[in-house]
């Protein structure tokens, strides 16, 4: 399921602004500069405000790139449709995670991604999708799943059942009140590991699509030097240093198995 469908809409339900601003280079403020504000819908482990504080695997590289760049930002958490909004008008700068969309400009490079990935109980016998014809799937009401899903649960002929988000999907699957669900590779990882939940993915994912730091089209030269400066910190293996350090794999491990 697409970052442009309703899963980013859905995901969170957090209405208060946050913002905090980077003051980074050699100690002292960047006030030469105006500040960037970038928005994003609370996502972990990619995007998160926890504890006073912004972090994942998104915002840390963001920062990173930011302090090289000498450019100060701040960041606001907002809902997924407000915030996509917000760039849009240019009320905000850039919108942090969201797939290639004609509104915003973005890439080529990128530093995250989405997939549409199966997921079942560790016991079971399930092992690839065929296995899974004629079984039971959750899916979140309300999601716009993408034509790939739909026709696979078609020739499955899987009966589905609906949760609300999709954590409730992860805890069905969990306690087998269904044989499969659709979720996100990496952030459902994440999601089972701070629960301790018993599920594992059917692997590769059935879809991929590359996410990216979208920025209003008022914005153009602050897209280019943050593209750059993305390419210089996958080359250099930072961002594979922040993905091991956030899920104990790094971004290269993870696009091979895709």
């Amino acid at each position: 399921m697409s970052k442009t469908s309703s899963y980013r809409s859905s995901s969170g339900f957090c209405v208060f602004i946050c913002t905090l601003s980077l003051w980074l280079f050699s100690g002292r403020a960047l006030a030469a500069q105006e500040a960037l504000q970038l928005c994003f819908n609370q996502w972990p482990p990619f995007a998160m405000y926890e504890q006073m504080a912004f972090r994942g695997i998104s915002i840390d590289i963001i920062k990173e790139a930011s302090r090289r760049l000498e450019q100060p930002v701040e960041f606001v958490e907002l809902p997924w449709k407000r915030c996509l909004q917000n760039v849009e008008d240019g009320t905000m700068d850039a919108v942090i995670d969201a797939a290639d969309r004609d509104e915003f400009i973005q890439g080529p490079v990128s530093i995250s991604i989405y997939s549409d990935t199966f997921w079942v109980h560790a016991d079971s016998s399930f092992r690839s999708l065929t296995d899974l014809k004629d079984r039971s799937i959750g899916l979140v009401d309300g999601y716009n799943y993408s034509q790939t899903v739909t026709d696979l649960i078609s020739e499955l002929n899987l009966s589905s059942e609906t949760a609300v988000d999709d954590q409730g999907n992860i805890r069905k699957i969990a306690f087998k009140r269904v044989d499969t669900g659709i979720a996100d590779l990496v952030s459902t990882f994440d999601y089972i590991k701070i629960h301790q939940l018993n599920l594992r993915p059917i692997l590769p994912p059935v879809s991929v699509d590359k996410l990216y730091l979208s920025f209003s089209k008022q914005r153009a030269e602050a897209q280019e030097k943050y593209n750059q400066q993305f390419e210089v910190l996958l080359e250099e293996g930072f961002v594979d240093k922040v993905y091991q350090r956030y899920i104990g794999q790094s971004f290269s491990e993870l696009l091979q198995d895709q």
